[in-house]
């Protein structure tokens, strides 16, 4: 059957090549993974990780933009195998922790959605998102005072961060409402 949309990856990891295939085709989607021997051929050229120093390498970009796509989708387990398999290979991957605490206060785990939003902004304590996952675990705990204040430490990172704006203002909100 013909390719709807077709794009491949691939990166070098100990020992080898890791390739990742995605086709969509019209009777669904079809995904590959191969790796290749290093002896067999010369690794393609990886971009490095983004300007934000965040731990992460390009296999951990490869994987995450899958799991990225299970979210998107609402399949939060599969999302979290896929965390899991990037964290293994990459522990020192804050995004990934960060994703996978996400991945976590979906499936109402929020000691450990808490845990991984602390260890990615230990690890990258400029990575804004992980302080508004905090703050939407915190809301939806009933916490609105500490809620408000990762808000606030986010939008002390970048006072224009659109989510932590929005937040904010659902807690403001809430706390008017209280009072």
């Amino acid at each position: 059957s013909k390719d709807l949309m077709r794009y491949c990856k691939h990166a070098s990891i100990p020992g080898g090549i890791i390739r990742l295939e995605q086709r969509e085709l019209k009777n669904g989607v079809e995904v590959r993974f191969e790796t290749t021997d290093l002896e067999e051929v010369t690794p393609p050229h990886a971009p490095s990780s983004s300007s934000k120093n965040t731990g992460c390498d390009f296999l951990s970009s490869l994987l995450g933009d899958q799991a990225l796509r299970e979210l998107e989708k609402g399949d939060y387990k599969s999302a979290l195998v896929l965390f899991d398999a990037i964290l293994r290979a990459n522990p020192t991957c804050a995004r990934a922790y960060n994703d996978r605490g996400y991945a976590k206060l979906k499936l109402e785990d929020r000691a450990g959605a808490l845990a991984d939003f602390d260890r990615a902004i230990a690890m990258e304590p400029t990575l804004i998102q992980a302080y508004v996952n905090r703050a939407v675990l915190k809301r939806e705990s009933n916490d609105l005072q500490g809620a408000l204040a990762e808000c606030n430490a986010a939008l002390r990172i970048d006072p224009k961060y659109f989510n932590a704006l929005v937040n904010r203002m659902v807690i403001y909100l809430r706390l008017f409402d209280d009072d």
